[in-house]
């Protein structure tokens, strides 16, 4: 367990996760994102697995974490470690929703952690675009054009379950967690209100944004 303080956007892919990522750094709140490592998260998910379904799984998600945080951390020594050089997480597999944010709060109780809220047309219209274009990465994109009302609605009901780990780990940690609308990072002023930082005189950045993103 760590007691530093470190910074997760922890909203799925396509929710201008790399831009809460660069703007934290740029506001002085973080140093380093850890970006994406596909080795690493190849290599946490079959660990990961069995600990997210336990914890969505409890009934008492406080006491889940208070008895079994030793055992979690023990297992998780690879995902400490990984995260260790790093102080945002904006993309996979320490950012976005791939770890239960309660688990982020056992691994490091000092974590604070951004939901980015998109509309549901534009995200799916932005998903689909992203799979469709890196077929390498996902493999069901061919569902786009084969089955596209299965595709979207696997994705939906990813993001719903995501989004209900979120909401219920901040009933937990009000003041740690932060259910932004994508809408509103047309400036820095959601970000800098959860921190309690001026408002920088610049644009708020723009990340990683790919045609129809």
């Amino acid at each position: 367990m760590t007691d530093r303080v470190i910074h997760i956007v922890a909203s799925p892919y396509k929710t201008a996760t790399s831009s809460v990522g660069d703007a934290l750094i740029r506001l002085g709140v973080g140093t380093r994102d850890m970006g994406y490592k596909p080795r690493v998260q190849r290599a946490i998910k079959p660990l990961l697995k069995p600990l997210n379904a336990e914890a969505d799984a409890a009934t008492d998600l406080r006491a889940w974490m208070s008895g079994n945080a030793a055992r979690v951390r023990e297992t998780l020594v690879p995902v400490i470690e990984a995260m260790a050089p790093y102080d945002v997480f904006s993309d996979a597999p320490c950012g976005h929703a791939h770890i239960h944010p309660a688990i982020h709060k056992i691994l490091h109780p000092a974590a604070r952690l951004i939901w980015v809220d998109r509309d549901e047309e534009s995200w799916v219209a932005s998903v689909r675009n992203w799979e469709i274009t890196h077929p390498d990465v996902y493999k069901q994109h061919h569902l786009w054009d084969e089955n596209p009302d299965l595709r979207r609605k696997r994705i939906l009901a990813r993001r719903a379950q995501r989004r209900g780990r979120f909401a219920r780990t901040a009933e937990l940690f009000p003041d740690d967690m932060l259910t932004v609308p994508m809408a509103d990072l047309d400036s820095y002023a959601p970000l800098c209100r959860f921190y309690g930082v001026a408002i920088p005189d610049e644009g708020f950045p723009r990340a990683n944004v790919s045609r129809k993103a």
